[in-house]
């Protein structure tokens, strides 16, 4: 097969050229003239669990609410339900709201009395002092009836969540409520409204744009003012005065927005809603809180009188202008554009990864000498991408595309680089040492030695990808699909586009293309000179220090390594994500700053956030009558599928009834159930239903209730339960809102409009839901939320096995999203590093066939993935989506060096003691695979300036990375070879087992061979520049690893080409040969 491959490529470069351009072109033109490019206007999604126990109740939940709120294949409310529809007897019942008041006339008086009740604890505040007011009364007195009129519309409206805002803080850290940083942020927002995109967009008023909503305005405001401009120190003393007397009454709930009654309260604190719209959108709950006064302001919300959404321009115009002061600056920014910038900024610092590549493609240039190779290595890239999103797109129908992978990218193009130095070098080495051979024997060869080493360099970073495949977070999953078919397709490019350019370059083809040679300049002679020195020199220096410190490095490293795996598992830990906000930026950056730090320091974001209003505890919800299944595509995180309803459902059974009512009482009685007053209609429908059945069939309006009345006992019979149930929801959703607002919990009936098979036109009930709320407030703490979940989930498996068959496949839900993706990171992470270690070890078995070598290089790759890992927790990061992907691409990186070292000395291992075999590794590949490491790490370096969170930490990890991979791989893992690695006596294992078969004179063989270098000696992974490999004179009769010396290699140009060197051993006269040939293709 390679032979008829290698003749094709041989005899028709030019036609396998143009096929694979032709074809690669049409993925590129196919998605752009079709209009499937990538796009990320949410790059929120994907980060969902999809497939576990908890993410198919998610899914099965919000498509339960869907359905709802369309109200078209499940309905709650049978009034939405037209009259003539239902059966005629329907019609006949008058449904006033006083039948509804008779009905649920206790519940109506608890809630009175509760209220009642509730008054009476409500604390006594005492009158303030008149003085503390003396100036704001006479002020007022002084003001006529249009003044106040004018006073009142000062503002345009009041704020909402929907404006847009941003939080003035001070430079130092100090305090905001002085006249200076008063007037300083008087400065600012006049600046702001200065600005012509500002307003564009800004509400308007009769004389511009309305004023924004903030401390210096309500201090113009309540001083009676006319601008900012015309606040003195007095004002600011005044205001201040009036907050330290009124927040008690904000603390205490007594202030409202838009106040009108002040028969408890001063009517100064009322005034203009002042206190209360400062204590609850402008101030941080740190200034003056309640029980505990302080005065000190550390920053202040403002409101701008436009909506949030697309104002990009805004923002843009805000970077441009001088926005601050040295004493106060704006530090955060909610204009509600963080995904829509994310998507701009995603696109525009993609020039950091075209300088990465421009980098790269530089150094390839200056590898192999060829303008040629280099343009091919780079349409390899480009070819790999765009094949490989043709095929994700197309071929697998994904039509989800995360920002997670453009991060491919960066890997891709090592990836592609490593290929070709390989290709390169060794069709050189080949060429060289076989200069007699036909182009077809060449070819063969070097697409036989080079695909063994490319071919194990991407099935390793293919495992470390494709196993994160496991994962049930769709985002990972899809990186998972695209990086690793972009590094198979990007081998399937390599060995047909690059071996066809090579045979153009060869001398059959020389003069049938545009090609002409540069005789490189005397410069470049003396550079690579020079590259020669500084290497004999690094690898003298490099043998001394690895071979006489040997168990220095293998004591200091696998102590690192223990420490690493310490610093993982017991402390600090690897740290999981600790909010629910998703991170897309630094966290300098303005709207990340919002989110993350000044979201939860202001009153009116802490009501609204779940994880700090003590009223919004988790739920506890339990759903009967549908299937906890994911219908959806799992790689795509808007399809959900539909809902899957459970055929043994049966809730009119006179068991199912029975069970109903015990499991409701039986939750009562349990440590994290939460009683709440109040009417609870429906949380447990089946109380309210059997207390509503107990009235009598004449209630005290003589109204005919008959059947639904207490001529019946519970449990019901079916008939009588289907049709009285109805009857009580109808009564339930006409209950007036001031009495009961209709809950998620409840019965869930069919729209017979919409279920044409229902021949009855009557609503069945498809589902049960059955909801109270817990005692457990909503946490981010895994661990918290982790025994609240297997608590309440032990309960209700309990139940639920002692539940009629018709209830029998309930479920319990509740807020937990943001657990399930914590558990699903730790799970799929430690799933997915296990699964690319154990093929890692697969690998290195079949390659090396030596279980020694395999335990010995696969622990140097765990050692140096666990001490990555340890470096980020070190530096804060937590086990997030990206953490989850960088642990995978680790893997794949690590693998590199560590496989060639150990390839590399396995090869010279089969003809040389160990010294001399580890002395051969170590000169050939400590050179090379440094130039790898810094290149990469160099490629990760220029993504470090970009604002775009995946970008900076994916070039801080390729750092981080790439150094610690060198270190471990040549300190640590070849010390290991030299005292615990095989030795030529003792070759690999199935030499060991057939060594007595073979018979061989070792001694005679050992004197007739000629021992060659191998031809991936000079070869590094992921190498960009040059180096010159180092010749080992073979000492036989030197025994100690001390005795092991390099000798240079003389340069002896016998013409001005170019110099590529070949080098191999001789043992019968132990020196180095080498051939000058090629110059620099253009």
């Amino acid at each position: 097969m390679i032979d008829w491959y290698v003749k094709l490529l041989v005899n028709h470069p030019r036609k396998v050229i143009t096929i694979v351009v032709l074809l690669c072109s049409s993925t590129i033109l196919i998605p752009y003239f079709i209009g499937r490019l990538p796009e990320f206007s949410h790059p929120e999604l994907g980060f969902e669990t999809r497939g576990t126990d908890i993410g198919n109740r998610q899914v099965t939940w919000d498509n339960l609410m869907k359905a709802l709120e369309k109200g078209t294949e499940l309905i709650d409310d049978i009034t939405r339900i037209p009259t003539h529809v239902l059966p005629q007897h329907y019609k006949d019942i008058d449904f006033r709201k006083n039948d509804v008041l008779v009905n649920f006339k206790n519940l109506n008086s608890d809630a009175d009395s509760k209220s009642t009740d509730i008054k009476k604890f409500l604390p006594q505040t005492s009158p303030l002092d008149d003085e503390i007011f003396e100036e704001t009364e006479i002020m007022t007195q002084r003001n006529d009836k249009k003044r106040r009129k004018n006073r009142l519309d000062f503002f345009c409206s009041r704020p909402t969540y929907d404006h847009a805002r941003v939080v003035f803080t001070s430079s130092d850290g100090g305090h905001l409520f002085t006249y200076q940083a008063i007037k300083d942020m008087c400065l600012i927002q006049e600046r702001l409204e200065n600005l012509v995109a500002y307003k564009d967009v800004c509400d308007v008023q009769d004389h511009g744009c309305c004023p924004p909503w903030s401390l210096v305005n309500y201090i113009t405001l309540l001083r009676k003012h006319k601008s900012c401009s015309e606040i003195i120190p007095k004002d600011i003393n005044a205001t201040m005065t009036l907050l330290e007397a009124c927040t008690h009454f904000y603390h205490d709930n007594k202030l409202f927005e838009w106040q009108t009654d002040h028969s408890t309260i001063p009517r100064q604190c009322v005034q203009f809603s002042g206190v209360y719209n400062l204590m609850h959108y402008h101030l941080d709950v740190n200034f003056m809180p309640p029980h505990a006064p302080t005065n000190v302001l550390t920053s202040s919300m403002m409101f701008l009188p436009f909506g949030k959404g697309s104002i990009v321009h805004v923002y843009e115009a805000m970077k441009d202008a001088n926005l601050s002061t040295p004493l106060v600056s704006i530090s955060a920014i909610d204009f509600g554009i963080k995904e829509k910038l994310f998507d701009l900024e995603l696109v525009s610092d993609i020039y950091l990864i075209f300088l990465s590549t421009f980098f790269i493609m530089l150094c390839v240039l200056f590898y192999t000498w060829s303008i040629i190779i280099t343009v091919v290595t780079l349409l390899n890239i480009l070819f790999s991408l765009s094949v490989s999103y043709f095929i994700y797109t197309f071929v697998f129908q994904i039509h989800f595309f995360p920002f997670m992978n453009v991060l491919a990218i960066i890997v891709l193009i090592g990836v592609s680089a490593d290929s070709s130095f390989i290709m390169c070098d060794v069709w050189k080495v080949i060429k060289i040492n076989d200069q007699a051979g036909s182009l077809v024997d060449v070819i063969s060869k070097t697409l036989k030695h080079s695909l063994l080493s490319i071919s194990l360099s991407t099935t390793t970073t293919f495992c470390a990808f494709a196993s994160s495949f496991v994962s049930a977070i769709n985002g990972i999953s899809c990186f998972s699909i695209f990086s690793a078919m972009a590094v198979f397709v990007n081998l399937l490019i390599t060995v047909s586009l690059l071996p066809s350019c090579i045979v153009l370059l060869s001398s059959k083809h020389r003069h049938n293309i545009v090609l002409f040679e540069v005789a490189p300049v005397n410069k470049l002679l003396a550079m690579e000179q020079m590259l020669r020195g500084i290497q004999t020199s690094f690898n003298a220096w490099l043998l001394k220090i690895v071979f006489r410190f040997r168990w220095v490095w293998i004591t200091f490293f696998f102590i690192l390594g223990i420490l690493s795996i310490t610093v993982i598992w017991i402390w600090p830990g690897m740290k999981l994500p600790e909010s629910v906000e998703f991170q897309l930026f630094r966290e300098s950056h303005p709207f990340e700053q919002y989110d993350l730090v000044y979201k939860n320091q202001f009153w009116f974001e802490r009501i609204l956030r779940i994880d700090n209003n003590p009223e919004n505890r988790v739920p506890l919800r339990f759903v009967w009558g549908l299937f906890p299944n994911d219908t959806g595509s799992h790689l795509d995180p808007e399809d959900h599928g539909n809902l899957v309803y459970d055929p043994n459902f049966d809730i009119a059974h006179p068991k199912s009834q029975s069970w109903l009512l015990q499991f409701c009482a039986n939750l009562r009685l349990q440590p994290f159930y939460r009683a709440l007053g109040g009417p609870q209609m429906t949380n447990c429908f089946m109380e309210t239903f059997v207390k509503w059945m107990g009235h009598a069939c004449v209630d005290n309006l003589e109204k005919d209730r008959w059947p639904c009345c207490n001529s019946f006992e519970f449990p019901f019979p079916r008939n009588i339960f289907h049709f009285c149930i109805m009857k009580a929801m109808y009564i339930v959703y006409n209950t007036p809102v001031s009495i009961f607002v209709p809950s998620v919990a409840g019965p869930k009936f069919s729209n017979p409009l919409f279920h044409s098979e229902n021949q009855t036109l009557l609503p069945i009930i498809k589902a049960v839901v059955v909801e109270f709320e817990s005692n457990f407030v909503f946490t981010t703490s895994y661990t918290d939320m982790e025994l609240f979940y297997k608590q309440v989930e032990s309960w209700s498996s309990k139940m639920m096995e002692t539940a009629p068959p018709g209830l029998r496949n309930g479920w319990f839900y509740s807020h937990l999203g943001f657990y399930d993706l914590q558990k699903t990171l730790i799970e799929d992470t430690i799933m997915s590093a296990f699964i690319a270690l154990f093929l890692a070890f697969t690998i290195m078995f079949f390659v090396t066939t030596s279980i020694s070598l395999t335990v010995i290089t696969v622990l140097s790759i765990f050692f140096i993935i666990c001490t990555t890992i340890a470096v980020l927790v070190l530096m804060g990061w937590h086990l997030n989506v990206l953490e989850s992907i960088a642990t995978s691409v680790a893997i794949g990186l690590s693998v590199d060096f560590s496989l060639h070292y150990t390839i590399e000395y396995q090869l010279a291992c089969e003809d040389s003691p160990r010294a001399t075999a580890i002395s051969k590794a170590l000169s050939l590949m400590a050179c090379p695979s440094l130039m790898g490491a810094i290149t990469t790490g160099a490629s990760g370096a220029f993504m470090l300036p970009s604002d775009v969170l995946p970008y900076a930490q994916l070039g801080i990890f390729l750092i981080i990375i790439m150094f610690i991979s060198w270190f471990y791989s040549t300190f640590f893992l070849v010390s290991l070879l030299s005292v615990f690695g095989s030795d030529y006596d003792h070759g690999p294992y199935p030499y060991r087992c057939c060594k007595k078969l073979r018979n061989i004179n070792v001694n005679e063989r050992h004197k007739n061979r000629v021992r060659h270098a191998s031809p991936f000696s000079n070869v590094a992974s992921e190498s960009t520049v040059s180096c010159i490999s180092t010749a080992i004179v073979n000492q036989p009769t030197a025994q100690e690893l001390e005795n092991l010396t390099v000798l240079p290699v003389k340069f002896q140009p016998s013409n001005t080409r170019s110099v590529t060197s070949s080098l191999y051993w001789d043992d019968d006269n132990d020196v180095v040969k080498k051939n000058e040939t090629n110059a620099i293709h253009i």
